[in-house]
């Protein structure tokens, strides 16, 4: 096997997550390596000689980084139930990772839908929902209590 020589260094900057698909003519087996360096610099090796003369071998397409590269701010909340077992919105907002939603009171509340109300959050306990697709409407998610001035917090990002 002939030696590798790097001939091309991309800088993709500070993020980790991109797509680097490679497109090639012919039969030269091309490497990419990542991480290279600690400036994030990506060396693409051809592995074997190149033949004499000037060859077209193919391009190299850099992707746009992945969704959510960009920090959110976490962001807490509070809600006070004004009638007691009338099932009630949490305020609007957007959650696009996670939210925990936190029973500050002496009983037991409920949150779901707004059509039903059955997951159990006992007195300073929390319900977590993790966010894999897409982002939720805070206002989409209900609770109730028997007991009017209770109050939850949440969390969310």
């Amino acid at each position: 096997m002939a030696d590798v020589i790097p001939l091309v260094s991309i800088v993709l900057g500070s993020s980790k997550s991109y797509s680097i698909p490679i497109d090639f003519i012919g039969n030269v087996p091309i490497d990419v390596l990542y991480p290279t360096d600690n400036n994030d610099n990506v060396l693409v090796n051809i592995a074997t000689p190149l033949p004499a003369g000037t060859n077209t071998i193919g391009n190299v397409n850099i992707a746009s980084p992945l969704p959510f590269e960009s920090a959110v701010n976490v962001n807490t909340i509070e809600a006070t139930l004004t009638t007691a077992n009338t099932a009630q919105a949490l305020p609007s907002g957007t959650a696009y990772n996670f939210i925990t939603i936190y029973n500050k009171n002496s009983d037991t509340i409920y949150v779901g839908s707004s059509s039903k109300q059955n997951i159990p959050i006992l007195s300073g306990g929390s319900y977590s929902i993790d966010i894999h697709q897409a982002p939720i409407n805070l206002a989409s998610i209900y609770w109730v209590s028997s007991t009017a001035g209770d109050y939850i917090e949440v969390m969310y990002a």
